[in-house]
């Protein structure tokens, strides 16, 4: 029987995880959470392991009616929460009970936020995922976003335990961010000059959503005027359009692109981007290899001192 009644479904509340992976050889893109340490977190705070399936929401928050006792979490931006009008606070689990209603005020500070049941959300896994693919409607609620009188299950686990993360190891949402990235793997395709410029110059986001980040700033030419073969794109690729403006890709990306990629931002800096609002600035400071996997391996050990605290 559903347990949560979605009442307002906001911008674009959506089901997430850490997406579907094995499948882009046949055109279905990885998806999942834009922001993995904020997710993370947000079911590790109702006791949840941390992949599991939960609800990104963009610029605006859901409004949600709960039918059954459970606790829930938030993390990552500012949506300024509140419960039955309460203001309640992120990075904390709070118990609700049948009655109760979840609201959000406004964005105060990033871009998206995540809400954690504790439980199971119960949508059916589509290729060994539970993430949602809007463009391709596949996966998560129907493959969609949230829309008012949707009615959610959630196979509620019993818990009791109130749990908060150290304000220490909460990340601050600024105006402004510095993007390590890996150069190439077609900086061949650029000049020396026009790769200084790239990495000593602010860019401003300039839209976006799931699939893509546009940017302008300075125009970076192609010093190779002949065409690629398109090849597969990861998480975080920047590619320079033909306009000479980048464009990183995002949890929704396409597979397969055949414009130069640059550089490659690092899980971090792909987190960072995905908090940053339209009109914010980005440098971007290049990084080696073994610097970037120092930089990974750290992220991963900080949620795993996290997960052990709580």
């Amino acid at each position: 029987m559903a347990n949560v009644r979605v009442l307002e479904g906001g911008l674009c509340s959506s089901v997430q995880d850490f997406g579907r992976v094995g499948f882009l050889r046949y055109g279905i893109p990885t998806c999942g959470v834009m922001d993995e340490f904020s997710a993370s977190v947000a079911n590790l705070l109702v006791g949840n392991a941390r992949d599991q399936a939960l609800l990104e929401m963009l610029y605006t928050g859901a409004r949600l009616e709960f039918l059954e006792p459970m606790y829930i979490a938030i993390g990552g931006a500012d949506l300024k929460p509140q419960l039955n009008e309460v203001a309640i606070f992120n990075w904390e689990s709070y118990e609700v009970r049948p009655g109760d209603v979840l609201s959000f005020g406004g964005l105060r500070a990033g871009v998206c936020a995540y809400l954690a049941f504790s439980g199971v959300l119960e949508v059916p896994q589509v290729h060994g995922s539970k993430a949602t693919f809007m463009r391709g409607q596949m996966g998560g609620f129907e493959g969609r976003k949230l829309q008012k009188g949707d009615m959610l299950h959630i196979q509620v686990r019993p818990e009791s335990k109130k749990r908060r993360l150290s304000k220490h190891g909460r990340p601050a949402y600024h105006p402004h961010a510095t993007l390590h990235v890996i150069l190439g793997p077609q900086e061949h395709y650029f000049s020396s000059q026009t790769i200084n410029s790239f990495l000593q110059t602010p860019y401003r986001l300039s839209r976006g959503d799931r699939m893509g980040i546009f940017l302008e700033g300075s125009v970076l030419e192609w010093q190779e005027k002949s065409e690629m073969i398109s090849e597969p794109l990861v998480l975080g690729s920047v590619q320079v359009l033909p306009n000479g403006q980048p464009l990183v890709l995002m949890a929704d990306r396409q597979t397969m692109g055949g414009y130069p990629k640059i550089a490659t931002l690092i899980k971090e800096s792909v987190i960072a981007l995905a908090q940053l609002r339209p009109q914010s600035s980005v440098r971007f400071v290049a990084c080696s290899i073994e610097e970037a996997q120092k930089k990974y391996c750290a992220f991963y050990e900080n949620l795993a001192h996290i997960a052990a605290s709580l």
